[in-house]
């Protein structure tokens, strides 16, 4: 009986002090995750005061060599030129609503070929980003699928 009441209290001496060790690593964990979080916000509220100059000059180079802006209104338009080379100032816009948690595409001019599955992505994965990156590709290819059939059209009438 006397050795069990031995092994026992050295068994319970032995958790104590692993739980004690479990503490202190708890512990530095904690405090590491602190002064992380604290260095984060400081890079945030450096980043914030930087972001607006730099949100200008992206949006200037933006419309600069893209031809992108982004206009408000009765939703979201999206307005797109520099996408044909051989009519550079030709606008293509598409503008997107958010009703109730839900992108709608309100108008699409011209018209892109998918552009229902496209914003049935959207409403999935809210990466918006994507989505009006892919409208400009679909712009592009629709573009040039069209120059290649009027050219293709040309060519058979001579």
């Amino acid at each position: 009986m006397g050795d069990s009441i031995l092994n026992t209290t050295a068994t319970n001496e032995q958790l104590r002090s692993l739980l004690m060790d479990q503490r202190a690593t708890r512990d530095e964990y904690v405090n590491a995750i602190s002064n992380q979080s604290q260095a984060v916000e400081s890079i945030k509220a450096e980043s914030d005061a930087k972001g607006d100059k730099n949100l200008d000059n992206a949006i200037m180079w933006y419309d600069k060599f893209l031809g992108f802006q982004v206009v408000g209104g009765e939703g979201v338009r999206f307005v797109f030129s520099k996408i044909d080379m051989q009519s550079p100032d030709k606008e293509y816009s598409f503008c997107i609503k958010l009703i109730d948690e839900r992108y709608i595409l309100v108008h699409c001019a011209p018209f892109v070929h998918g552009s229902e599955e496209l914003v049935k992505d959207l409403n999935c994965n809210n990466d918006l980003y994507k989505f009006v990156r892919t409208m400009r590709e679909r712009f592009q290819i629709a573009t040039i699928s069209g120059s290649r059939f009027r050219s293709i059209e040309h060519d058979k009438v001579l």
